[in-house]
């Protein structure tokens, strides 16, 4: 997304569908911080636990995708990117 100011995000994905069939919905208030750390204080803030993930946006970029530490794989990123309206590493 055009005009993302680079930091971290925290983001909470929500399944939308039903047995047979369904989609992870994800949302993001648009907030990024200067560090991981931020961004997953503002999750627990927002979320009230800690079912949600962190991303690292960089030139509009989701760069880094995750759960507080560890890294999800590049094909998990690239969905969600798409999802929140950014761009693929």
């Amino acid at each position: 997304m055009t005009g993302t100011p680079d930091g971290w995000l925290a983001a909470a994905g929500h399944i939308v569908g039903t047995v047979h069939e369904w989609e992870t919905v994800y949302t993001w208030d648009g907030s990024t911080y200067l560090t991981r750390s931020a961004a997953i204080s503002h999750g627990f803030q927002s979320f009230g636990s800690d079912d949600f993930n962190v991303g690292r946006i960089r030139g509009g970029r989701l760069v880094w995708w995750g759960w507080m530490e560890k890294e999800h794989p590049a094909e998990d990123r690239n969905e969600v990117a798409a999802a929140l309206g950014l761009d693929p590493s």
